[in-house]
């Protein structure tokens, strides 16, 4: 990957909580770099990164390294209540974690898993299986400031490899589907 980008990999980002079985593969991988991840529950799943894993600030999360060129924008209004507490290791009413990062450069937005790819072609599928609406304002609060960032394009985490990507005209409608599908009335 170095080799290829011809850039040194100093940072290594975990945006939500459930995304964490390479962490220990990827410190192992860059010794060198900054670890950051969404949540405590990726390091008691992966107890290998705690020496080197930095927590993000859930409301306010900043990762110094990065600068200007990634922006972190927290996703907010929802618990993981759909999530078994075998899998989660989390009571139900416990917040989700999960971060949208922004290059704006590009104009791309990745997100871990409040979408779903779905079928290319198709719109974007909303998780309301491990997401479960508990605020209403911050969700609506969200989505305004992942749209502000004015994407172009937005990378799941899940999905066929051609069904993960979306450009242009379709994001701002797939956040309104989100919204509705967790039973937020349009505004």
């Amino acid at each position: 990957l170095e080799a290829e980008s011809e850039a040194k990999i100093e940072v290594i980002l975990n945006l939500g909580d459930w995304h964490h079985f390479t962490l220990p593969d990827a410190l192992a991988l860059f010794p060198a770099a900054a670890v950051y991840v969404a949540s405590e529950r990726n390091v008691r799943k992966q107890p290998s990164i705690a020496s080197r894993a930095k927590i993000l600030d859930r409301v306010s999360p900043s990762i110094p390294e990065i600068g200007t060129e990634l922006q972190i924008v927290p996703w907010l209004g929802y618990s993981q209540d759909g999530m078994p507490k075998m899998m989660s290791g989390e009571a139900r009413g416990s917040p989700r974690i999960e971060f949208v990062l922004s290059h704006p450069a590009s104009g791309t937005i990745f997100v871990t898993d409040h979408f779903f790819g779905g079928d290319v072609g198709k719109p974007l599928k909303a998780n309301t299986g491990g997401f479960k609406l508990v605020d209403a304002a911050a969700a609506r609060e969200s989505v305004r400031r992942v749209l502000a960032l004015n994407p172009r394009r937005l990378v799941t985490s899940h999905g066929g490899r051609d069904a993960c990507v979306r450009e242009g005209a379709e994001i701002a409608p797939a956040y309104d589907v989100l919204l509705e599908a967790h039973g937020v009335p349009p505004d």
